[in-house]
């Protein structure tokens, strides 16, 4: 059994831009996010052979401050900063499997989030948001090609709707009123199938201009949102 540890201290400032966001009444106007963050992450490989088990863990405190880009509607002062704390987890199992493989044989993925919207330090937007998602890779009959099902579901509270992009099924936007996807709770299932088209392998150098693989996948999402009882 081969054994390792890999502990990180991450740091991140960014300034970005979003509709939509639900602070001061969840009007769809445009905001600047200005944030950091500081985190802490442990990855460990607890085994090697016949399948990669690994597990990653990490934990930090985040800060957000909130201005509207349109300056007829400024933000109200006293609810325009959030401080938080967040934890995530993952667990995963790759068996051994041919590197033209497109999925890792009967491979699983688990992950769970949670970040958690302080009132005090400065805080003034509590709230939580809380993710989980699992994975389940299938091989299928037909060589080198394979399944991924997957199920993810979303609870969120408060008054900063966090992204919600990973539990929206592909081609909506997470302010769908259609199948509740507006709302502050989401579970979605996925199923993907991935097949190769081409091995290429060629190219000029390994560096300068290198084509591996082609690849083509089919999927289908489904999901849904609701507030109180669960209704899908």
């Amino acid at each position: 059994t081969n054994r390792s540890l890999w502990p990180t201290i991450r740091a991140r400032i960014y300034d970005s831009a979003e509709e939509g966001n639900t602070i001061d009444g969840g009007r769809s106007f445009w905001f600047r996010e200005h944030g950091a963050d500081l985190s802490l992450s442990l990855n460990v490989i607890h085994k090697t052979t016949p399948s990669v088990v690994r597990t990653s863990y990490r934990i930090g405190s985040r800060y957000r401050k909130f201005k509207r880009l349109e300056k007829e509607h400024p933000v109200i002062t006293e609810r325009d900063q959030s401080v938080g704390v967040f934890g995530e987890m993952m667990f995963s199992r790759m068996p051994d499997s041919a590197p033209r493989d497109m999925v890792s044989g009967w491979g699983q993925t688990v992950m769970l989030s949670h970040e958690e919207g302080l009132s005090d330090f400065g805080g003034e937007l509590p709230g939580y948001n809380t993710l989980v998602y699992v994975n389940q890779a299938i091989p299928s009959l037909i060589k080198h090609q394979g399944f991924e099902l997957g199920a993810i579901h979303q609870n969120q509270y408060g008054d900063i709707s966090y992204d919600r992009n990973m539990c929206i099924p592909r081609g909506y936007r997470d302010g769908e009123t259609a199948g509740g996807l507006n709302l502050r709770k989401n579970l979605m299932f996925s199923l993907e199938y991935h097949f190769p088209l081409w091995f290429a392998d060629r190219g000029l150098g390994v560096n300068l201009f290198h084509i591996n693989l082609l690849k083509g996948s089919f999927f289908v999402d489904y999901g849904a949102g609701w507030d109180t009882s669960f209704n899908f």
